[in-house]
């Protein structure tokens, strides 16, 4: 009988210890409708939908949406159309026990599309955090909003899915392959010099055109395109007007003799801009390849070598075929804040 009592009373402290786990709510926070500028309103009531469960998917908050915020408040629509970020209706929305506010727009300027994002503090009527993020095309817009709100909110970026990690590790077999392939034919290019780190050219410059995948920097009357990714370094987030100094690498696609094709290097990036340069080779590594050009010496990554030719050797003349790649983004004190 004993037995059973003291398991009676065990069981019972027990589930009252979890329920009033289970029982401790999150703090509340309100999304309001994303404003679509220059973009489809179906996209910007969309990606209002995807943030809304992003946000979900950390349960770190209990998640209303601007209707949710009409029906528990009781305000009209005409109410709601006026947004909120003046100190009178946060305090409001503090009141029926709302601590955060994410507000912002959905936009697109030139060839460029933008999602902006504001984390408001319910409790001191102040703005908390401001972000800005950019992409080139629409089918990105999806990934850039779930980015975006977990940055906002200080929250773990995803990995990729699976199936882009699987794609990233046949990518990365690939070009081990082709390292190989270097390797077993690095006799056919005349005085081959070992593996080096490739040379980092600088310029500053304001930004003209910013995305995901690459920005154009102005210098003097030239506008210079560049690709980005997450391997490129930054000291903090850029954007239009900012003014920057970028370090980057000239990448070979391709090598040219008398207009014919004697190597390809990579195919590069199919959107982005591709410059040339013509001139003797004067030197000659696994990665890299040196030319004249007037009184200077240029210097050019090669990343993956897919043909050689006997042409490639010392004082040959020749053309190359090449993109510019970002490796480090320094964006200056006086750049615009967001």
């Amino acid at each position: 009988m004993k037995k059973a009592f003291s398991f009676c009373l065990f069981l019972l402290i027990f589930i009252a210890a979890h329920s009033i786990s289970f029982g401790k709510e999150l703090p509340k926070l309100a999304v309001w409708d994303l404003e679509g500028r220059e973009v489809k309103a179906t996209y910007a009531r969309e990606l209002t939908s995807i943030m809304v469960s992003e946000i979900s998917k950390l349960e770190i908050y209990e998640v209303y949406s601007q209707e949710n915020i009409r029906t528990l408040a009781g305000w009209t629509a005409e109410k709601m159309k006026l947004g909120c970020t003046d100190t009178k209706c946060l305090l409001a929305l503090g009141q029926i026990d709302i601590a955060k506010l994410i507000s912002g727009s959905v936009g697109k300027v030139g060839n460029t599309y933008s999602i902006s994002l504001n984390l408001f503090d319910t409790q001191d009527s102040k703005a908390e955090k401001a972000i800005s993020e950019f992409c080139r095309t629409e089918d990105e817009l999806i990934q850039l909003i779930q980015q975006a709100v977990r940055k906002l909110l200080k929250a773990p970026i995803e990995p990729p899915p699976i199936q882009e990690k699987r794609k990233s590790e046949e990518t990365k077999g690939k070009v081990e392959e082709e390292r190989k392939k270097i390797e077993a034919k690095s006799e056919k290019m005349e005085g081959l010099g070992k593996l080096r780190s490739p040379k980092l050219y600088q310029l500053t410059g304001p930004i003209l055109e910013s995305g995901n995948s690459e920005i154009v920097i102005q210098r003097g009357n030239e506008k210079w395109r560049m690709h980005v990714d997450e391997n490129t370094a930054k000291n903090r987030t850029y954007g239009i007007g900012d003014r920057v100094t970028v370090l980057y690498t000239m990448t070979v696609l391709e090598i040219l003799h008398n207009e014919a094709i004697e190597i390809t290097y990579s195919r590069g990036f199919p959107d982005l801009k591709k410059y040339r340069v013509t001139g003797p080779i004067l030197d000659i590594y696994e990665n890299i390849i040196s030319i004249q050009k007037g009184n200077e010496k240029w210097e050019l990554d090669c990343e993956t070598l897919t043909k050689i030719t006997d042409v490639i050797k010392r004082g040959v003349k020749v053309t190359m075929v090449y993109q510019l790649i970002a490796r480090e983004i320094e964006v200056k004190a006086n750049a615009f804040t967001r």
